[in-house]
């Protein structure tokens, strides 16, 4: 018999249970039906329909016939942290003239538990089967932008993160052990960037460097360029995206 974690007195229940079926949308496609969604969040069925029906009463849900899909409503969510971050709007400028001037897709993400989320990205169009868009989690350790957050935190709190990570070979290019990663981390800290090619997906390869806080140093996301794996085998990705990526990071640093 398994126990569940021990909760503080603080927490609330019903609360979590709503914004667990509100997370489950993520995994479940367009729209979903009530038994999915509590298939998935592990709910009685009457307990799932009281949620999914109050969260349709905010607004944050539409019901059409037997399904349920996510409104628009949704996306104020995620404004509010988009619109906080320290780079707020001053992002897309900069993202839109490194795709022009390289070509390729750039992205801004920042570290979230073992993942890496995207809160900005110009994309160029790409024969690749990973859709990434602005919301977009990746596993940290098998990609640039991740490697150089992963890299950049503070020894404590990587230690806690790594222990944390569960090592799947997205590719068979994927670092394979803790060992592997923890020595790339080395590489990279020292560095000031991170290459990696086919292990999140073969035929696709990413350069990224980190962006500073210009005040306390601390680094708060990361900027990549990300492509063929040709870019990265003809040595395009260090020899013309990196010193382009280093430049926009210190301009970016210098408007925060």
């Amino acid at each position: 018999m398994t126990t569940s974690p021990r909760r503080s007195e603080t927490y609330v229940e019903s609360l979590a249970r709503g914004l667990s079926v509100l997370e489950s949308f993520s995994q479940l496609g367009d729209t979903a039906s009530l038994t999915e969604v509590a298939q998935l969040v592990g709910l009685p069925k009457a307990t799932c329909r009281r949620l999914l029906l109050t969260l349709t009463e905010l607004g944050y849900l539409t019901n059409i016939g037997n399904e349920f899909m996510l409104t628009a409503h949704v996306l104020d969510l995620g404004y509010a942290y988009l619109s906080r971050l320290p780079f707020g709007d001053r992002a897309t400028p900069l993202l839109n003239r490194l795709a022009e001037q390289l070509h390729q897709s750039c992205s801004i993400a920042v570290l979230e538990g073992n993942d890496v989320v995207y809160v900005a990205r110009v994309a160029v169009k790409r024969l690749i089967s990973v859709q990434v868009h602005v919301g977009t989690r990746l596993p940290a350790y098998a990609s640039a932008l991740g490697r150089v957050l992963l890299a950049n935190l503070p020894e404590a709190e990587q230690e806690t993160v790594l222990k944390n990570i569960t090592m799947k070979p997205l590719t068979p290019h994927t670092v394979k052990n803790q060992l592997e990663l923890r020595e790339s981390l080395d590489k990279i800290h020292s560095q000031g960037y991170a290459l990696v090619s086919q292990e999140i997906e073969l035929g696709l390869s990413s350069v990224a460097v980190p962006l500073r806080n210009p005040r306390t140093g601390k680094v708060v996301a990361a900027l990549n360029c990300s492509g063929g794996a040709d870019l990265e085998a003809s040595g395009f990705l260090q020899q013309k995206a990196l010193p382009l990526l280093l430049a926009a990071a210190a301009e970016f640093e210098s408007l925060l």
